[in-house]
């Protein structure tokens, strides 16, 4: 064990791994010799490594060839290791505490070496401590991407899902795997807004969301959470966090959610960083809340405090460094109840502004983005070519194209058209967006209402024959919602039914879903198919992910165990 004071390290849990090796334990994956405290145990080590049939004679006899002998403690040492009978099972497992060791010794370096760096630029100090903290990271936790400091581009094409953009969690504010963060004066709504977004997320998918309460009475923000209409069952509140980062963790792995959100970074660094200007402090924080985020593939929202003269986040740049995006809130000059936004961060996310309605917010009147307002258009319009977007959405041609372009690229919209040319349709569980169409609700057709809102369905009113439309997995076949003739014309189905958003709208027939239909349905279901998997697996089910992760965490490549889940999806044998 290690006595206070020392480096982290245990004696014995060392030499019943080498006894383990000695006597016929495979070497565990990715243990290296650096990784043992004593460098004895490390020569010992390399020794059973280097030989074909390891053993105690052949280790011994490599270790006196090599004149290390002596310096590890003679034979007798050696022999000993083996004489408490070490159990061959435990050696991965022991091997795993010996990586930890490692890795908190390497920690411990990292924070004494930050501790001297006061006369260099913060922004140095971060990007190297980052990459010492992303190496201790990856030779530990046997997840995310391998132990590889460099790639070649071919290897990079090779594996196309590490060039993919962020994927869009919550509009504007999270992405998977990212970490945004967003800082407001206190008592200006940062925790609202940023419940308001995880409330969307819970209504608006089957994903969860993790709530760090680290301020906050549980009724406040229970309370919050009710007055947004959350989903009671997809979003967790935190009590009581002993081992912040570990407790984390935990829960992460155990639940999967996700959004994070931690309220707020000033209490997460309570015991810990003693000075927020102090980048030598705050740094280590930032890196391993940066790290857990790519670990785990989540969407990170941190509440920050601001500035009391503009509102932009405080404290050390080293923050700011340190993520993904900022958002800045504001509040309006003229109009308590509008809060201005601005984001900036690795790509480009424009300004936009909200109004808080007491219940929701709802973007600012003739200030609905045009990147908003194609997208609206698409979701309440599936099947329409470019043309009829650019006909029927206010706006620059120029603007809407790369609007288009740009929902393509975060995977809130995906084009199914052909030689043709292109019909686009809004991705499963890209419903929640900021603000409602720029134009008022217009009575369509048959007197039905196009009704917008926070990922509302787009027509709750009755259609002829008391028919909804439907807004999930292709049900419904009323008449679609139209505010005005359209030029062009959209969709595709039979009788303007729309085809909801199952996995690939070619796989919905006539309106109908297949995995519900029915022997009633025949005279409109002509052909039952399986749903076709998206290409990107973020779009695939919850416990089709699972299965993928599982196979990853077993020691699959990415890619072979993509195939694998398809071919068994394919079978039926994860429905």
């Amino acid at each position: 064990m290690t006595a206070e004071g020392e480096p982290a390290h245990d004696i014995e849990i060392e030499k019943a791994l080498l006894g383990a090796l000695l006597m016929g334990a495979e070497v565990p994956s990715g243990l290296r010799a650096e990784h043992l405290y004593y460098e004895a145990h490390r020569a010992i080590f390399r020794a059973v490594v280097a030989v074909d049939a390891p053993d105690e004679l052949s280790a011994v006899k490599l270790l006196r060839d090599e004149g290390k002998l002596d310096a590890v403690g003679g034979a007798s040492y050696v022999s000993s290791l083996t004489n408490s009978l070490p159990d061959v099972a435990n050696a991965k497992h022991h091997a795993g505490l010996i990586r930890s060791d490692a890795a908190k010794r390497e920690l411990h370096r990292i924070g004494r070496d930050l501790q001297g760096e006061n006369g260099r630029p913060v922004g140095e100090v971060a990007q190297r401590a980052m990459e010492r903290l992303r190496e201790v990271s990856e030779d530990t936790s046997g997840t995310g991407r391998p132990s590889v400091v460099w790639r070649t581009l071919r290897e990079y094409q090779e594996h196309p899902e590490l060039l993919q953009p962020p994927e869009v969690v919550v509009p504007n504010l999270a992405w998977r795997g990212r970490i945004t963060l967003l800082a407001a004066r206190e008592k200006s709504g940062k925790s609202t807004f940023a419940a308001f977004g995880a409330a969307l997320l819970s209504k608006a998918t089957d994903g969860g969301v993790l709530w760090v309460n680290l301020e906050e009475a549980p009724f406040d923000v229970v309370n919050r959470f009710e007055g947004l209409n959350a989903d009671p069952d997809r979003v967790m509140v935190s009590e009581h966090l002993p081992n912040k980062l570990a407790d984390l963790e935990a829960a992460i792995t155990k639940h999967a959610p996700d959004l994070v959100v931690i309220d707020t970074l000033a209490a997460w660094g309570v015991g810990r960083v003693t000075d927020w200007n102090a980048a030598a402090q705050v740094t280590p924080v930032m890196l391993e809340l940066v790290e857990l985020a790519r670990r785990h593939n989540i969407a990170l929202v941190i509440v920050h405090h601001g500035k009391k003269v503009d509102g932009s986040y405080r404290d050390s740049t080293a923050i700011g460094a340190s993520v993904d995006v900022i958002v800045e809130m504001s509040p309006d000059d003229k109009d308590d109840h509008v809060r201005h936004f601005k984001p900036k961060g690795r790509w480009t996310v424009e300004p936009f502004s909200l109004r808080w309605t007491g219940a929701a917010y709802e973007s600012v009147a003739g200030e609905t983005p045009v990147h908003d307002r194609v997208y609206q258009f698409i979701e309440t319009h599936p099947g329409c070519s470019k043309r009829v977007v650019r006909d029927n959405v206010s706006g620059r041609t120029k603007t809407k194209d790369e609007a288009i372009e740009r929902l393509i690229r975060d995977r809130q919209i995906k084009d199914h058209g052909d030689t043709n040319g292109a019909k686009y349709y809004a991705t499963m569980g890209a419903t929640a967006t900021f603000g409602p169409c720029p134009d008022p609700p217009k009575k369509g057709v048959n007197g039905a209402t196009d009704g917008h809102g926070m990922g509302t369905p787009p027509c709750d009113s009755e259609k002829p024959n008391g028919a909804r439309d439907g807004h999930g997995m292709g049900t419904g076949r009323g008449t679609p919602p139209v505010p005005r003739p359209l030029k062009g014309g959209c969709g595709g189905t039979v009788d303007g039914a729309r085809r909801g958003s199952a996995f690939e709208p070619g796989s919905i027939i006539e309106g109908k879903n297949p995995a519900t239909a029915t022997a009633g349905d025949e005279q409109d279901v002509t052909e039952i198919t399986r749903p076709e998997l998206p290409e990107y697996s973020g779009h695939w089910p919850k416990h089709l992910q699972k299965r993928l992760r599982e196979l990853v965490g077993q020691g699959h490549r990415r890619l072979p165990a993509t195939e694998i889940v398809k071919q068994e999806y394919a079978e039926g044998v994860h429905g």
